[in-house]
């Protein structure tokens, strides 16, 4: 039976109610992701004025992100949605083990969580 919440009444219903239920299997998808293909975010704010510019470099070569979701779903994702990157606010010079960041839309799930290797130096000036 259906328990309603006080004050709230049924008219004029039937005894039987058909409900269809479709089940779908959750399914995984990789994606690959070349360095060139993965964003800096904040590496302009890392500049301070009079001092030697840094330079950055991602040292992965590539990363794979695993979502989960509905196969119906995967039909109308595409790679372009994900906009892969990372965060080098406030970091200084060497080799740094980052978080990749991307954009997931709610119909998927996040399988794995992935690490960038950046390096930062100092631009070298010749005199």
């Amino acid at each position: 039976p259906i328990i309603l919440p006080s004050g709230i009444s049924l008219i004029d219903t039937p005894e039987e109610v058909t409900v269809n239920v479709t089940i779908e299997q959750l399914v995984r998808k990789n994606f690959t992701f070349s360095k060139d293909e993965i964003s800096l975010l904040n590496a302009e704010t890392n500049n301070t004025e009079g001092e030697e510019p840094l330079i950055y470099e991602i040292i992965t070569d590539s990363v794979i992100i695993t979502v989960k979701g509905r196969q119906s779903d995967f039909q109308s994702l595409s790679k372009d949605v994900f906009k892969p990157s990372v965060d080098v606010a406030g970091l200084g010079e060497g080799t740094h083990k980052l978080p990749l960041k991307f954009f997931l839309p709610s119909a998927f799930s996040r399988v794995n969580n992935v690490e960038v290797e950046v390096k930062i130096s100092k631009v070298t000036q010749e005199q």
